[in-house]
């Protein structure tokens, strides 16, 4: 995968993690939604090993 793709990725689960938090507030459902974000990371991070993840993190909008 290419940088550009990573940075679609983000882009999207922004999109959608930003008009999610906005109508849900339970912290639970938030802290699942976080763990899927980060279980995505961890997996692009295998893909290549040179994958920034913090940077990822937050490209998708979650604070580190």
């Amino acid at each position: 995968m290419t940088k550009q793709d990573y940075k679609l990725i983000a882009e999207a689960i922004k999109k959608h993690l930003d008009n999610y938090t906005e109508y849900y507030t339970d912290s639970e459902e938030n802290y699942h939604l976080g763990e899927f974000i980060k279980t995505i990371a961890n997996s692009l991070q295998k893909d290549n090993d040179r994958f920034d993840r913090t940077k990822f993190l937050s490209a998708c909008g979650m604070e580190i």
